[in-house]
C-alpha cells in the first residue's frame, strides 16, 4: 500500500497502486469499513466505488476538495 495521502475524517486516504483512483480505509475497523473510488484521469470524474455501501461524506468532501467530480457517486 502507499503511503497516506492524509485524512478524510476517520479515513486514511491512499492512493490505489494502480493508479486509477482512491481507497479509504478507516482507522479503527479497517477495511472492514474501507472503500475506493475510481477515477477517470482525463475528467477528474469519479465514475465508480466499491467495497461499502455508499461513499460516506467526509470522502466526497476530500474528494471534492481535491478537485475531482463525485456527482456520479453521490
Amino acid at each position: 500500500m502507499n503511503d497516506s495521502l492524509g485524512m478524510a475524517g476517520k479515513y486514511n486516504v491512499y492512493r490505489c497502486e494502480d493508479n486509477a483512483g482512491f481507497y479509504f480505509e478507516h482507522d479503527q475497523y479497517g477495511d472492514e469499513r474501507s472503500v475506493r473510488v475510481n477515477i477517470d484521469p482525463a475528467t477528474k470524474q469519479a465514475f465508480d466505488y466499491e467495497g461499502m455501501y455508499e461513499v460516506p461524506a467526509t470522502c466526497l468532501e476530500w474528494l471534492r476538495a481535491n478537485g475531482v467530480d463525485v456527482s456520479d457517486v453521490e
